[in-house]
């Protein structure tokens, strides 16, 4: 078989399919406004101050947010009072 002929039974590049496999994108854990809903349930039981203090931490640190999200109830509230606390 000529290379010709081979060139012409070959698959063309724009019908192969890509090596490369990527994962849709995942939405990320625990993330803003999951942490938000949580803080937001709070509502009646935690001060003002507390709920600004809260907000403004678990916006800036991933982590801190993840480890919010996944507290008990009153581990949170204790934990938004120190926030406020000198």
């Amino acid at each position: 078989m000529t290379k010709k002929e081979k060139a012409k039974k070959s698959t063309p590049p724009e019908s192969k399919k890509s090596k490369s496999v990527m994962s849709p994108a995942k939405p990320a854990q625990h993330n803003i406004a999951e942490a938000m809903d949580v803080l937001n349930k709070m509502q009646g039981t935690i001060t003002i101050l507390e709920y600004l203090a809260g907000v403004a931490r678990i916006t800036e640190d991933d982590r801190l947010r993840q480890v919010f999200v996944c507290m008990f109830n009153e581990a949170r509230r204790e934990w938004l009072r120190s926030l406020v606390r000198p």
